[in-house]
């Protein structure tokens, strides 16, 4: 079985097809990967198409990365696709970003360590990145007792003409950037973020295109870049 599953990867690694064949085969450990996460990370769980998608690319990047002379390849598959969802996850759940490397320190730290592999000054930096870590979200509550108000509560919603002014200009331009897209990568653009349209997942485009999610992430990836460079230009 593992001959089997080793060489299915290997082929998938030199052939389109193939490897859209064995990102489907692989679609329980897809699942598996996903449900992990949306258990063990607060908030997670709503975004369970997208940690998916996640993950389906993170079996593209492993077939494009692995060297096929080693062995090894089921235990690097399931890395790689770890670190996309986590990857996915801290740009979308987080306010503010801690570096991937403190994240790692940080999880081999609640894992249990070797006192040699950290020095006291880097232990007081985990300390530190933990505790930025638990007041990241606004939707804390402050304490159990005031009500279950949230640090959301005291946040002031107010807006000057200034600030008005410049969000509309900035909405103007960014609509005139997505008309200038072809049709394909508007409508993944328009999709992807709700503009004008129901929000979808990779995976739903995917399917309503008639297209691998790896080609749908590959054209979003296209449109905003584009849409980088015609913003840069306004």
């Amino acid at each position: 079985m593992e001959n089997s599953f080793f060489e299915m990867a290997l082929e998938a690694s030199r052939d389109r097809r193939a490897e859209e064949r064995f990102i489907k085969a692989m679609e329980p450990m897809v699942k598996k990967v996903a449900s992990r996460f949306a258990l063990r990370v607060k908030g997670a769980s709503e975004f369970k198409d997208d940690m998916e998608n996640a993950a389906r690319l993170g079996i593209h990047n492993a077939l494009m990365r692995f060297d096929f002379s080693y062995g090894g390849f089921d235990n690097y598959l399931e890395k790689a696709m770890e670190i996309e969802v986590r990857t996915f996850l801290n740009n979308n759940l987080r306010m503010i970003r801690i570096p991937k490397h403190m994240l790692e320190a940080m999880r081999k730290y609640r894992n249990g360590f070797n006192e040699e592999e950290f020095s006291s000054i880097k232990v007081r930096k985990i300390k530190d990145a933990m505790n930025v870590e638990n007041c990241l979200s606004l939707d804390n509550a402050i304490n159990e007792e005031d009500d279950g108000k949230t640090f959301a509560s005291f946040v002031p919603s107010f807006s000057s003409p200034e600030v008005e002014y410049e969000k509309s200009e900035i909405e103007s331009s960014l609509a005139e950037a997505v008309e200038a897209l072809d049709f394909t990568e508007k409508y993944i653009i328009q999709s992807f973020f709700g503009i004008s349209k129901e929000k979808k997942s990779l995976k739903a485009m995917a399917s309503e295109l008639g297209v691998s999610v790896m080609t749908v992430s590959g054209r979003r990836k296209r449109a905003l870049d584009k849409l980088k460079v015609y913003l840069a230009q306004v």
